[in-house]
């Protein structure tokens, strides 16, 4: 169940993580290695970091695009009230959760004695 689990988790998946991350697909592990910084500035180099800035934003907008659906889905049944200066609502106060000051787990409660 969890190998079905997996494959569908990754045919849910829009865009590979390490092409995000790391600008490639690795083929080995050996392609995942730090590069060290050179002095000189490459077209080739320039136009990658380009295109990894891009398909940034484009993940960007994809995360903006399906979390406005999540809210959109999630308040669908909620009612748009729109209150006025004057208008009369009803207030439910609840007392408080937590005593104020100091809570211990064993300090002797009022109502229920020591516990």
């Amino acid at each position: 169940m969890a190998a079905v689990a997996n494959k569908e988790f990754r045919l849910n998946v829009i865009f590979n993580e390490t092409l995000i991350v790391h600008g490639r697909n690795p083929l080995t592990p050996l392609d995942l290695t730090h590069i060290p910084l050179v002095k000189h500035v490459s077209v080739e180099a320039e136009n990658q970091s380009q295109h990894i800035k891009d398909l940034h934003q484009k993940v960007r907008d994809q995360i903006i695009k399906h979390n406005a659906g999540y809210q959109s889905r999630t308040n669908k049944h909620r009612k748009q009230v729109v209150y006025k200066e004057g208008d009369l609502v009803w207030i439910h106060l609840q007392k408080e959760r937590f005593p104020t000051g100091r809570f211990r787990k064993l300090k002797a409660h009022a109502d229920r004695g020591e516990h």
